[in-house]
């Protein structure tokens, strides 16, 4: 479905003046910008109206948008400051300015207005500021090494997997009852099984993944 294009006043002045002038629908149209159909409601107010009056502009269908382009600006300003907050902390923080608009306003807003779409947060490991001061000096030393250098170099990591499921679901129960009737618990197992692999890679390529014994944990001093 087409949206309703609002036309200024500008525009309705040139439609009038190129109508006026004796071009065709088609060429106001290409001249203007304005869609052939639209043009043609103008030219046909222009005669129920005599020909020589300009027609006002109309007010475009449906209710008035509550969010004005200040509006919009604040909420971006919001949202690029805090990736995490939701619409309706939005509202909360500045009720005075979006009193009049619902959270559900809101996030359509957010959605085609600002172009904002909702993700899952990507996992990001945790880098101490000691492991950033690292990571810097192994780069600036190695950052004039040759390829033949770097041919001699084994890449090997670890990593330990734990085969059990954390989704303790969701139980309805009355205020006062005992949160420990198993009825209303989830089995937890305190220290599951775990496995440690190790694998590596070259400038040669991958070598090969090992699977240490169940519960076995490694680190870099083995």
């Amino acid at each position: 479905m087409v949206r309703y294009q609002m036309l200024s006043r500008d525009d309705i002045v040139a439609i009038s003046s190129l109508h006026k002038a004796g071009h065709s629908t088609r060429a106001i149209s290409d001249q203007t910008g304005v869609r052939v159909r639209q043009v043609q409601r103008y030219v046909r107010r222009m005669a129920e109206m005599g020909g020589n009056k300009i027609p006002a502009k109309r007010k475009p269908p449906g209710n008035t948008r509550k969010t004005s382009l200040r509006t919009l600006r604040v909420v971006h300003l919001e949202l690029e400051r805090n990736p995490r907050v939701s619409a309706r902390k939005i509202r909360e923080d500045n009720f005075g300015l979006l009193s009049n608009v619902s959270v559900r306003t809101l996030s359509r807003r957010i959605h085609d207005d600002l172009q904002y779409l909702s993700y899952a947060a990507r996992p990001k490991p945790v880098v101490s500021v000691a492991q950033q001061e690292k990571r810097l000096a192994f780069c600036d030393r190695m950052k004039d090494w040759t390829i033949e250098q770097w041919r001699g170099v084994l890449w090997s990591d670890e990593s330990r997997f734990i085969v059990t499921s954390s989704s303790q679901g969701r139980v309805y129960r009355r205020p006062g009852s005992d949160h420990l009737d198993p009825r209303y618990t989830a089995p937890a197992v305190r220290f599951p099984d775990s496995l440690m692999v190790w694998g590596c890679f070259s400038y040669h390529g991958v070598g090969s993944l090992v699977v240490l014994p169940k519960n076995t944990t490694m680190n870099q001093g083995n």
